[in-house]
C-alpha cells in the first residue's frame, strides 16, 4: 500500500492500530515517523477526526451511528468542565483500554493518515469485516479514550471543540452517509474549533 500511494504522490503521516482482546478490551497504538511535536499531535487530532468521520460513514444510515454521535457528544461534555479538562473515563463499565499485547488478539482496526499532493488529509481504514455494527464505533471510542489520557490539556480541549463542530455538521448540514461528509465534517469541525478559541482571546 505505501509503494502505490507514494507513486500516486500520497505521503504516509501516521498510523493508529486499535486491537481488540475480546470485546471489552483493547490497545491503542499511534505510529509516525514526524519528529515535531507540534505537528506529530495536530496530526493525530486529525487522524481521529477523519477516522470518526470515516466509521460513521461505514456504519451508513441507522441508529448505531446515531448512537455513537451521541456518545462522543456526551463524552466531550464530560470532558471539558467549567473547572477545565476533565481527563474523564469515557468508556462503559465493563470496557478497558489497555497496554499492547503479543497474543490474543481477536479484531485489528487501523486508519491511515496521508497527505496528497495538494496538502489534502485523508484517511484509509481497514476493518475486520465481521461485527461490524460493534466493533466499528466500539473502535472510534476506544481511539478517544486513547487521546483524552494522552493528549496536553490544551490539545484535548481543541479536539473537543472540534468534535462539537463535527456533530453540529451532522444534525445541521449534511448527513454523514455523504461520502463528501468524511472530509467536509472534520474541515468545518476545524473552522468551528478555531473561531470558538478566536473570538475567547
Amino acid at each position: 500500500m505505501g509503494i502505490f500511494s507514494n507513486l500516486m504522490g500520497q505521503k504516509l503521516l501516521g498510523t493508529v492500530t486499535i486491537k481488540f482482546y475480546g470485546e471489552d478490551e483493547a490497545s491503542v497504538e499511534y505510529e509516525t515517523k514526524i519528529l515535531d511535536k507540534e505537528q506529530k499531535t495536530g496530526d493525530l487530532i486529525q487522524l481521529f477526526t477523519l477516522y470518526y468521520a470515516k466509521m460513521l460513514y461505514n456504519l451508513n444510515r441507522g441508529e448505531h451511528a446515531d448512537q455513537l454521535i451521541v456518545y462522543i457528544q456526551k463524552a466531550i461534555e464530560g470532558v471539558i468542565s467549567k473547572k477545565g479538562i476533565n481527563r474523564t473515563n469515557i468508556l462503559a463499565s465493563s470496557q478497558k483500554l489497555v497496554g499492547p499485547k503479543t497474543s490474543g488478539v481477536t479484531k485489528k482496526y487501523s486508519g491511515e493518515l496521508y497527505e496528497k499532493s495538494n496538502q489534502t488529509r485523508i484517511v484509509q481504514t481497514h476493518i475486520d469485516v465481521v461485527g461490524e455494527e460493534y466493533y466499528t464505533p466500539i473502535s472510534t471510542i476506544m481511539f478517544l479514550q486513547y487521546l483524552v489520557k494522552n493528549l496536553s490539556e490544551s490539545h484535548l480541549m481543541f479536539l473537543s471543540l472540534v468534535l462539537g463542530g463535527m456533530n453540529k455538521y451532522y444534525r445541521e448540514i449534511d448527513d454523514y452517509s455523504n461520502m463528501q461528509s468524511i472530509i467536509e465534517a472534520p474541515n468545518y469541525g476545524f473552522s468551528v474549533a478555531t473561531q470558538i478559541l478566536k473570538d475567547n482571546k
